[in-house]
């Protein structure tokens, strides 16, 4: 059974989604997101992973980082969970947040 659409069930609701889209524009509020945002679904996932499952290629419902659950929902090779994180690296070395590279008492010893 091939799981084009990433099949979503909302645990709270019991309500079927067909695809991670629809469920992400039905439940854009939960996070205030942008219903017409692609991304507002893993928005939504990584702010509740617990009450959703998907359906895998075995017809089951699974947690969404279940090692079965199709890539593209929470499981650690998924690529919008890669671009997110590197995005999120890129944000904190242009502002310098949590980063001391910018006080010369740090670097100036890296270079020694």
């Amino acid at each position: 059974m091939a799981n084009v659409g990433h099949r979503i069930l909302d645990t709270d609701t019991g309500t079927k989604y067909g695809s991670r889209a629809a469920a992400g524009r039905d439940l854009a509020h939960l996070v205030s997101g942008d219903p017409t945002d692609q991304l507002v679904w893993f928005h939504i996932a990584w702010t509740y992973p617990e009450r959703f499952r998907v359906l895998n290629d075995e017809g089951e419902w699974v947690r969404l980082d279940d090692p079965s659950a199709p890539v593209g929902t929470l499981r650690p090779n998924d690529q919008a969970l890669v671009r997110a994180a590197r995005t999120r690296s890129i944000d904190r070395l242009r502002n310098m947040e949590g980063i001391d590279l910018d006080k010369p008492s740090v670097t100036e010893e890296a270079w020694r």
